[in-house]
């Protein structure tokens, strides 16, 4: 599964730091900073277990007020890394 999301980032949110926990997953890919408060994400995962698990992980993490889903793609297939529920837990 593939969900590309818009983390909505506190104003005395770090940005840099955030980015940096983020790609710490193989199956998370993090585009650029949109003005001072949106964060582009997309994540890739081997199921909807997996995926919500991701995206509240996401919502977690400090400096993230809320998390836009965009997109969710229903997919069997894929050639990208992909993280599992176990990535988001611990």
């Amino acid at each position: 599964m593939i969900s590309s999301v818009i983390a909505r980032l506190s104003r005395d949110s770090n940005p840099a730091k955030l980015k940096d926990r983020l790609i710490t997953h193989s199956g998370i890919e993090v585009g650029e900073l949109v003005g001072h408060h949106s964060l582009p994400i997309i994540i890739e995962t081997v199921d909807a277990d997996a995926l919500e698990c991701a995206h509240q992980w996401i919502r977690d993490l400090p400096g993230v007020e809320f998390v836009d889903v965009v997109s969710v793609f229903f997919c069997e297939e894929s050639s990208r890394a992909r993280s599992d529920a176990t990535e988001f837990t611990g």
